[in-house]
């Protein structure tokens, strides 16, 4: 079956295929980068604000948080979204905390990389695509019968590393913990920065 490219619209024959699982096992670790005044674990969005996240459910039928398999990639996802700008505001920084939890079980996650795309009769190009089209495909991910505790993906900032976009079903499965500052540990985050070659504009 030819596969179906970003500006296909209808997944709901998703229902009826076997999902390409990975499992995360328990205690594997798991990273947030957030504005300090959050909460380190949200499941958004806010009935009262647009949607807007990537996998986020198109009319508020579930909740999704984000977070990263590293810190490196929860870093990319956060703050590197203009590749073209080559310095970061220290302001913008200083505003935002990294969480550091672990898994309390393990996940079954939708393979959306890799083996998985072809295994979905999608490509990259739907996943990395318009955002409508990507909630679209995450509803039905998360309708089909196996109940999936989220999907797994790769970094449009990094694609070496993946992410996890997390449904609200699964609330139970993350714990923080610790939070800090940013900018709290200068030698870690000169670390990410030289990774990247950005630099910090104070």
């Amino acid at each position: 079956m030819a596969k179906r490219l970003s500006g296909d619209t209808s997944f709901d024959y998703i229902a009826g295929l076997t999902l390409p699982l990975i499992k995360r096992p328990k205690g594997s670790p798991c990273f947030r980068i957030h504005r300090s005044i959050h909460d380190p674990l949200w499941f958004g969005p806010d009935v009262t604000a647009p949607v807007s996240g990537r996998f986020n459910a198109p009319g508020y039928e579930y909740g999704v948080c984000y977070f990263g398999l590293s810190l490196d990639v929860a870093f990319a996802e956060t703050l590197l979204r203009n590749p073209s700008s080559r310095l970061l505001g220290g302001s913008d920084l200083a505003v935002r905390s990294i969480s550091t939890g672990h898994l309390t079980r393990g996940l079954q996650l939708v393979q959306l990389h890799g083996p998985g795309l072809n295994r979905l009769e999608i490509t990259a190009e739907t996943v990395h695509g318009p955002h409508d089209i990507c909630r679209r495909l995450a509803l039905e991910l998360w309708r089909h019968p196996k109940q999936v505790d989220g999907i797994a993906y790769r970094s449009r900032f990094d694609d070496d590393e993946l992410c996890v976009a997390l449904f609200d079903r699964a609330i139970d499965a993350i714990a923080i913990d610790a939070t800090e500052g940013l900018l709290d540990d200068m030698r870690r985050l000169g670390r990410i920065l030289d990774k990247y070659d950005v630099g910090l504009d104070p």
